[in-house]
């Protein structure tokens, strides 16, 4: 039809491709009029409309309304609903105890939380879990895969997986410790973390969720994450933390994509009643 179209460019006065609007297999005009349908009635056809109709574009109308500039935290000032993060520092800083205190914020705020955490075993989740002061009744929505040897999560399969837990368990956020654990292409290498974007967190922002995503700092802390800068350009918001004393530490966010919130929030480690931190947001 396309070809039979352009050949009757500059000879017919006008060009309409339509199809038969009975839905048999093969059906042309004869099938059309056989059911009765007459000629004007004929369907308009455009070549690919059965794979663009699976898109939807934005309804800027309903957007206007639904998506007012309003941010929506998880923990303020540190997680934003539905932003992909990343968490950075030296090995023994506290990555791993920090995110696990995020997590039971929202827990105890309403929210689920899936931890893949292939960086700490169970007893060590435990006895930090008890030092915070939590029970087993109020962790139910503490979903914590520990070791789970989930596929490469820079791969389709491992996408797959990732987005099937999600629409599972319906998490407000996801953590992934550590991240360089979970991908199967080299950690220097830009096509690693393109990948991860494209079969894993793409799937995850499209559907509102934070991902907290924990990772080591190169022999400079000063110069990022270990690896490939590409680990930084997929995430909306990139956190530094650093060990100030025994005691305190300190969150210094190194992007941010929309601005919100502060740039520095400095942690204060205590034990009484339970172990706890308390922070305060400033600009150092």
């Amino acid at each position: 039809a396309r070809k039979a179209a352009a050949e009757m460019e500059g000879h017919a006065r006008s060009i309409r491709i339509v199809q038969s609007r009975t839905e048999g297999k093969g059906h042309d005009v004869s099938d059309h009029l056989d059911a009765g349908f007459t000629l004007d009635e004929l369907v308009p056809y455009h070549p690919g409309s059965e794979i663009a109709d699976r898109y939807t574009p934005v309804d800027w109308r309903t957007a206007w309304k639904e998506e007012a500039a309003r941010i929506k935290w998880l923990v303020e000032p540190v997680l934003e609903e539905g932003t992909l993060c990343a968490l950075y520092g030296r090995p023994g800083d506290g990555k791993s105890l920090i995110t696990l205190w995020l997590c039971l914020q929202i827990v105890r705020s309403g929210g689920t939380v899936l931890m893949c955490d292939d960086e700490n075993t169970r007893t060590d989740l435990v006895a930090r879990l008890k030092a915070f002061g939590a029970s087993p009744e109020e962790l139910d929505n503490l979903i914590t895969l520990n070791f789970a040897s989930l596929p490469p999560l820079d791969t389709p399969e491992g996408g797959r997986h990732l987005t099937a837990l999600a629409d599972k368990y319906a998490p407000a956020m996801i953590t992934l410790d550590t991240i360089s654990r979970m991908v199967e292409g080299e950690e220097n290498s830009a096509t690693t973390y393109l990948q991860l974007y494209r079969n894993s967190m793409t799937p995850l922002k499209a559907r509102g969720i934070c991902v907290l995503r924990i990772d080591h700092s190169g022999k400079e802390t000063a110069r990022g994450q270990r690896g490939s800068s590409a680990k930084s350009g997929d995430v909306d918001v990139v956190w530094r933390l650093s060990r100030e004393s025994e005691d305190f530490l300190v969150l210094e966010r190194e992007k941010s994509r929309n601005g919100h919130g502060d740039p520095t929030v400095v942690l204060q480690k205590l034990d009484h009643p339970c172990l706890h931190f308390e922070w305060d947001a400033c600009s150092l």
